[in-house]
């Protein structure tokens, strides 16, 4: 009789400690939730993202390959009605720089047109879906194709 006895304790304690683990697993999970949809000034985080969407201008993004006596900040000082700037270097050898600007401003094309007709600019290329290029060589504007790939 200890023997059945203590089985059946140990079968209580078990089932005990599977409904201890049951409620601490959905507090924690509840909790979580909580304090991950608020931040400090009561907003939650899906709130702030969408806030951040509508105050972000469109941007777009260039590449552009300089002369070797001309800087980044300079062309982006000539280009600041557009709000220019300049992200990062792609090629020191090259001089070539990517920038951003505010698409609401000026449209990808009118950009490459103007950065072309600049004498410092060698060529300048737009990252967009359609990766316009133009070349002060042509002063044309083209598209790139893409060749799509074999499996």
């Amino acid at each position: 009789m200890t023997m059945e006895y203590y089985r059946l304790i140990k079968f209580a304690q078990l089932r005990m400690m599977m409904k201890m683990k049951k409620i601490l697993f959905v507090s924690l999970i509840a909790a979580l939730a909580v304090t991950s949809c608020k931040t400090k000034d009561g907003l939650t985080n899906a709130t702030k993202k969408e806030d951040k969407e509508q105050v972000k201008p469109n941007i777009g993004k260039v590449i552009v390959d300089l002369q070797p006596d001309y800087t980044a900040e300079e062309l982006a000082a000539d280009f600041s009605e557009y709000e220019m700037e300049a992200i990062s270097i792609t090629s020191k050898t090259l001089n070539a720089w990517a920038f951003r600007y505010n698409t609401e401003l000026i449209k990808q094309e009118e950009l490459l047109a103007l950065l072309a007709q600049n004498e410092y600019v060698i060529k300048a290329n737009g990252i967009s879906k359609s990766n316009a290029t133009l070349s002060k060589k042509d002063n044309t504007l083209r598209k790139k194709t893409v060749l799509p790939t074999k499996k």
